[in-house]
Order: structure tokens, then sequence, then C-alpha cells
């Protein structure tokens, strides 16, 4: 299964070169109710939730990916406003988890349980793959990952590349600053890794590959495929 990481170019460009992806925490996420979407009725419950994200936080967080790279509201919010990164991988679908997005907070009742302590493991991952519908054109998958030891250097978890996780391409945002020379060392030291560059379509609201930049930025080698059409440039 192919899936998508959008980050900064300063990031993106660490992650190829250490060939690794920093493992997101519960309490970093954009989404307040990232883990804490259950509906509650009093402020005991509230804490209850919390304690036990905070208790599974700390043994274990997350990488979010996206199905789908040429949504222009991935690119304004993670990728530093067409300014970064998007990394494609090829992942194993068995680790993965397809987000479920929903129109009202799922109550204990939905989940059969009269409290908080009731709640399974299997109903709490539920809970953390659980999002409100105006977050769905992330078309999110999530790997949740236990932690490991920490960086020595910035105290980060990070989930390295490797066969369940492969990249395979690099697509640079329209604004981005990268030099053709940081480019020749991506294909010197990662020969197999495909690269181009993205702008925004002439016709649709979406992000569309741009021959133009690809041709004059990429070796011809390593640059990804981009077919000719009516919508080119």
């Amino acid at each position: 299964m192919r899936l998508y990481y959008f980050t900064s170019q300063s990031h993106g460009l660490a992650s190829i070169r250490d060939q690794r992806l920093k493992i997101s925490r519960f309490k970093e996420l954009n989404d307040p109710f990232d883990f804490i979407g259950i509906a509650t009725k009093s402020p005991a419950e509230r804490q209850a939730v919390k304690k036990i994200r905070d208790r599974v936080g700390s043994k274990g967080g997350v990488i979010c990916m996206s199905k789908n790279w040429s949504e222009p509201l991935l690119w304004g919010h993670y990728a530093d406003k067409h300014k970064g990164i998007c990394l494609s991988f090829q992942v194993d679908e068995k680790l993965w988890d397809e987000v479920k997005y929903v129109d009202e907070r799922p109550s204990l009742e939905h989940y059969g349980v009269s409290d908080i302590d009731s709640l399974t493991s299997a109903h709490l991952k539920e809970i953390s793959l659980t999002k409100f519908t105006k977050w769905s054109y992330e078309k999110e998958w999530r790997r949740f990952v236990t932690l490991g030891q920490s960086d020595f250097v910035d105290t980060n978890h990070f989930l390295s590349f490797g066969p369940r996780m492969e990249l395979e391409g690099v697509m640079f945002g329209e604004r981005s600053t990268v030099t053709k020379e940081q480019i020749k060392g991506i294909a010197h030291s990662f020969p197999k890794i495909k690269m181009g560059f993205a702008r925004a379509a002439f016709s649709d609201f979406k992000v569309v590959p741009s021959r133009l930049l690809t041709s004059r930025m990429i070796p011809k080698k390593n640059r990804i495929r981009v077919e000719k059409g009516s919508d080119d440039g």
C-alpha cells in the first residue's frame, strides 16, 4: 500500500538523510480531540480519559500518513504552506489502521460500558482512530508504535525506514527552496528514489506534478514520470 507523509523541507530532508520518521505523541497531535474524542458527562470522566491517554502515550506514539498526496489542504497545513515535502512510502498494510470520520462524538453507551475504566484496549484503539468528519480530507492512516530509546540529541523518538516502510519517492512543494545540489545529494545517496516537483493545478483545486520544474531540477534517471496533458506545465 502506498501512503504519503507531509512535512517541512528541513524535517523532510533530515528524514531522507537519516532514513527515519519522527514518532508523534498523542499530546502533540494538532487535533485537540485526538484520543479524548469520546463524549464525557463530568469533570471526573474527562480527567479519567486524559489519564488513560497519558498512560498510553508514555509507552507509545503514532505515525500519521495520507492516502492522497494531491490534496491542497495537506500541503498547506502539513508541508509548510507548499514550501515543504511529501514523502511517498510503500508500507505493510497489516501494520496500519484507517481513521474513521464521524459527525458525533461516541459515548460510553456506544461501546456498551457505563464508566471510563470499563473501556477495553479495543475500545481505546477505536477511539484513537476516530476523528470529526471535517478532518476527512486527510484520508488518514495511522501506525501505532511502541517507543524505544529516544534520540540523545533532541530526545525525540523515531521509526526507521525498512522493508515494511520503504521510501520510494519525494515530491517537493512548488514553493520549495531546495537546491540542485541537495537534490543531487539525495540521488547520489539513494539512487532508487524518484523525485519531482508539485504545483497547483490550472483547472482544478488539486496539486499535480510540475513537468517544468521536475525536468529543470531533477536528474533524468531520478525523475518521477509526469504525463503530458492539458493541465501541463
